[in-house]
C-alpha cells in the first residue's frame, strides 16, 4: 500500500510539473506593416545596414558601476524594450528608426526617446498610417545623421 501511494505521489508530481511547463510557439520577426517598411528603408537606404528590432541593451547601458543599485535601476528602464530599427554602417549605429502603431504609448516612448538622446541617437518616427517615399526617408535620414 506505501508503495501504491509513493507511486501515485511521484506521478502526480510529474503530471503537475509537464502541466504547468511553458510551451512555445515561434513568433513573426516584424508584422505585414513592418515588413513593408523595411523593404521601404532598404529601397531609401542601399549603402547602410538596416536591423530591426534591436534590444535597447546592446544599443546603451547605464552609466554606473555594473551591478551596483544604480546600474540595475537604469537597466530596468532599458530592458526588455527593443527599438523598431537601427540605421548602422560598419557595424556603427547610427540612427534609430520607429514605426509607431497602435502598440506604442507616446509617454513611454518619449521617456525611451530622451534615454536614447542622453546616449547621442537621434530617434526618426514615422506614423504607421503614412507611408513615406524612399526618397523622402533617405531625406530625413541624411540630415539626422
Amino acid at each position: 500500500l506505501l508503495t501504491c501511494l509513493l507511486l501515485l505521489a511521484v506521478v502526480a508530481l510529474a503530471a503537475h510539473r509537464y502541466a504547468y511547463r511553458p510551451s512555445f510557439r515561434r513568433r513573426e520577426l516584424l508584422t505585414e506593416n513592418e515588413r513593408e517598411f523595411h523593404r521601404r528603408l532598404l529601397a531609401a537606404l542601399p549603402d547602410f545596414e538596416i536591423w530591426p528590432q534591436v534590444p535597447i541593451f546592446a544599443l546603451i547601458e547605464p552609466e554606473s558601476r555594473q551591478g551596483s543599485a544604480r546600474w540595475k535601476r537604469g537597466l530596468r528602464l532599458i530592458s526588455n524594450r527593443r527599438v523598431d530599427w537601427v540605421v548602422a554602417m560598419r557595424g556603427k549605429p547610427l540612427l534609430i528608426i520607429e514605426l509607431d502603431d497602435k502598440t506604442h504609448d507616446p509617454k513611454s516612448d518619449k521617456k525611451r526617446d530622451q534615454i536614447l538622446a542622453s546616449c547621442d541617437f537621434h530617434v526618426l518616427r514615422y506614423k504607421s498610417h503614412q507611408r513615406p517615399s524612399s526618397d523622402e526617408i533617405r531625406r530625413d535620414v541624411m540630415q539626422a545623421i
